[in-house]
């Protein structure tokens, strides 16, 4: 889901340093882990996971192909749900900005239209647009899109003999009433539930509460996901918060973020396995490093982190400058982290895309 940028969480701050402390880091030995789960584990086990569930999903790259086409079949224009602006909105703390924006001009997400509901679309290439195919029918209470594959390198349709070749549907059900949200979506390819999401929640004009909770599978194992957003705008600041968590073969990630603009926030994650753990903390008040922020690997604390966002120092359990290995386990912990937030930000826009999908 890379190409729905930008990602706005990664314009903040705390972010930012969390990220770049580290980018010096040699790569040359082999430093400390937890366990048998360490970074460079860690990192590998991303890469494995974004290649299978996003990358190599069909379903997601149709979305990702088709998403907008079918936004237009169902009655509502591209480029005013940019005033909706989930996607458009450069950093977690302006989508209640945002949503106040698309009230004001007159958008209010409706449920799915009636004449709409039971009927299947298919993608027309001669008016690229979604119609609905009069000899098929899907369930009374939803509607379908057919899906086609799409090259995943090329990320474009693939056609055989000048016709698109279909994988599959996606289903959308919607029992909301704006500002309440209550959507279903589910993405059939070859047979299996590829794609399995529920939203629940609530928009208003200066307020986001958002909860997804679903699954992505490539037919052989799951990654099963809870996602929860919220942010608030008053006269004079917008807080906000995610708590994002999956897991799948025994591998568990939490990542939970809150904040108040972009001197304001902390990031909390951690990796486990079951039996060991990685975790790391940072927090931040007017751009301080605040006392307990740093990194433990298991039960060992290799790296504390003290100063400011400007000028930030890192330092070993005992308080000593870190050592290479250390250094090195830090660097690769942070590849990792690269990779989490990765996932992160695809599973939050591939979701608030359905959402958008869903409510228009």
């Amino acid at each position: 889901m890379k190409s729905r940028k930008p990602f706005w969480l990664a314009r903040i701050g705390v972010f930012a340093l969390a990220i770049s402390i580290f980018a010096a880091c040699g790569e040359d030995t082999t430093g400390p882990t937890g366990g048998d789960l360490d970074p460079a584990t860690a990192a590998a086990a991303f890469d494995d996971l974004n290649s299978k569930y996003f990358e190599g999903s069909e379903g997601v790259k149709s979305l990702e192909y088709f998403g907008d086409f079918m936004i237009g079949a169902l009655g509502t224009d591209v480029a005013a749900l940019d005033l909706l602006a989930f996607a458009k909105a450069d950093r977690f703390e302006n989508i209640p900005a945002a949503l106040r924006l698309s009230v004001a001009e007159g958008i209010s997400p409706e449920r799915i239209p009636v004449g709409a509901l039971g009927k299947v679309f298919v993608y027309n290439r001669d008016t690229s647009q979604y119609e609905i195919d009069p000899l098929r029918e899907a369930p009374s209470d939803a509607v379908w899109f057919i899906l086609y594959a799409v090259d995943p390198v090329l990320g474009i349709p693939i056609e055989v003999e000048g016709a698109l070749v279909e994988v599959g549907y996606l289903e959308i059900r919607d029992t909301s009433s704006f500002p309440t949200v209550n959507i279903g979506m589910k993405a059939v390819v070859s047979g299996i539930d590829a794609i399995d999401v529920n939203v629940t929640g609530a928009l208003s004009e200066t307020a986001l509460d958002l909860n997804f909770a679903g699954s992505l599978s490539d037919g052989v194992g799951e990654l099963d996901f809870t996602l929860a957003l919220d942010a608030v705008t008053n006269a004079t600041e917008t807080t906000f918060s995610s708590d994002f968590n999956f897991s799948t073969s025994g591998f568990n990630v939490n990542l939970n973020l809150t904040g108040i603009e972009e001197t304001e926030g902390a990031i909390e994650f951690s990796i486990d396995d079951g039996t060991n753990i990685i975790a790391f903390n940072l927090q931040v008040s007017g751009g301080v490093i605040l006392e307990g922020s740093g990194v433990v690997f298991g039960t060992t604390q290799v790296a504390i982190l003290s100063g400011t966002l400007d000028n930030p120092t890192v330092t070993n359990g005992d308080g000593d400058p870190l050592t290479q290995e250390e250094l090195t386990a830090l660097g690769e912990l942070f590849e990792a982290m690269e990779d989490i937030f990765d996932f992160f930000f695809g599973l939050v826009n591939f979701a608030l895309f359905l959402l958008i999908l869903g409510l228009v």
